[in-house]
């Protein structure tokens, strides 16, 4: 019975998968299947833009003619160009994104292709005032699309990426209507393109500035930390050199973050950074007073215990010595970064010191 479970269990998970393995293969193929069209679709476009360069050859003698011919001619040899780096993906081995880099090199020399028709039967006077609107709006949106490309940061924003390659669709489907003699639909969407285009533009300029800015404010705190891991180099203080290590590990986070435009959480990381270099500043700067006021309390033991000692009194001699033990407690106290209990040290030295004087008339 045991044998017989386990069996189906085995034949259970081959079937799974053998079924996960071919779906895999059967969307591989359609998408291939899919580029092989577009392909083809493009190859009818250029044999359309080189039939179109030799036409009316006898009408060459206009300077306008010439080089509205020599301008489709290179925009022809481009998209060929295009067309057949987009080819080496058209294999078997090629892979989804290979298949897709590919589907975007095809879409491109396409578009050019059509740029090159157009050029010529605009030169020969064959394309209507509609169609030479239509045309100005779509290279308009051309030209907004390759600035955003040259403006964008190394790293954009996923949101922003599938928003821009949404509008290179819709831009490349605009192309696709005009050439199909859909005019209105092919004029307004590439007019939406641009709006989005226009948008997203604003972003990433937006983008940039809130970079450039996070980017000064990471600059300065480096310096600031730096300063502050001097300041402290003299302190004697390990819960303050533990701090600037701290804050060094949130500069690291502090930088990483920016690299992957998480900005907010880079933000957050300068933000805990500076409160941690504020707050080994000020420890030092207590351990600093601390240090003062022994210093003070041991001058002012050396002044007064001779008037002390002369006075004769037992009481005030008593106190005088009590504040001398002080002195010392507090002074090994600082030295081992107790500063708290140190300065408790200093503050009933400094009483003793006063009893005792009072008791002597000073």
């Amino acid at each position: 019975m045991n044998r017989h479970i386990k069996s189906f269990i085995i034949f259970l998970v081959v079937m799974v998968l053998f079924g996960s393995t071919a779906t895999a293969q059967s969307d591989h193929s359609r998408i291939r299947n899919g580029f092989a069209e577009e392909l083809q679709k493009t190859d009818r476009v250029i044999e359309q833009a080189r039939i179109a360069i030799n036409r009316n050859n006898n009408a060459y003698d206009s300077y306008y003619l010439r080089i509205a011919n020599q301008q489709a001619e290179k925009l022809v040899l481009n998209a060929i160009a295009l067309q057949n780096q987009a080819k080496i993906f058209d294999n078997v081995t090629s892979s989804v994104a290979d298949i897709i880099v590919g589907e975007k090199k095809t879409l491109a020399a396409r578009g050019l292709a059509i740029k090159a028709i157009t050029i010529k039967k605009r030169a020969e006077g064959k394309v209507e005032e509609n169609e030479h609107t239509i045309l100005r709006q779509l290279e308009k949106t051309d030209r907004l699309i390759e600035r955003l490309r040259e403006n964008a940061p190394a790293n954009v924003p996923d949101r922003l990426k599938s928003a821009f390659d949404t509008a290179l669709e819709n831009q490349r489907r605009a192309w696709e209507l005009f050439r199909e003699r859909a005019l209105r639909a092919s004029l307004k969407l590439s007019r939406q393109t641009e709006k989005t285009l226009e948008k997203l533009g604003e972003h990433i300029r937006a983008g940039n500035t809130e970079n450039r800015r996070l980017e000064n404010q990471i600059a300065r705190a480096e310096q600031k930390l730096e300063q502050t891991r001097l300041e402290i180099k003299e302190c004697n203080s390990d819960e303050a050199r533990e701090l600037i290590s701290r804050a060094d590990q949130e500069m690291s986070s502090c930088h990483r973050y920016l690299s992957e435009n998480e900005n907010e959480m880079a933000r957050n990381s300068l933000k805990n950074a500076q409160r941690l270099m504020q707050r080994a500043a000020r420890l030092c700067s207590d351990n600093q007073s601390v240090n003062r006021a022994v210093a003070r309390l041991e001058a002012d033991i050396k002044i007064y215990s001779g008037q002390i000692i002369a006075g004769g009194d037992p009481n005030a001699i008593g106190l005088l010595e009590s504040a001398g033990q002080h002195l010392r407690d507090a002074k090994r106290l600082c030295e081992s970064g107790e500063n708290e209990a140190c300065a408790a040290s200093v503050k009933a030295a400094q009483m003793n010191l006063r009893k005792a004087l009072r008791l002597t008339g000073n």
